[in-house]
């Protein structure tokens, strides 16, 4: 059932990701981030930003 649900909701969620998310996608992972940050850098990009957002909806305290 699970991989059922999945095979019917991944390509739904897909079609809305920016090409430059790469966390909890398919066929992308940390070593796909790093060698896109090492070929922007070598077309002369100065700036990479991290942003680590776990915690961004979380309710108040």
């Amino acid at each position: 059932m699970q991989t059922a649900v999945k095979l019917v909701l991944e390509p739904i969620f897909e079609a809305d990701f920016e090409d430059n998310a790469y966390g909890y996608r398919p066929a992308r992972g940390a070593v796909d981030a790093v060698k896109e940050v090492h070929r922007l850098i070598c077309r002369g990009y100065t700036d990479v930003v991290d942003a680590d957002l776990s915690r961004y909806l979380d309710p108040a305290s």
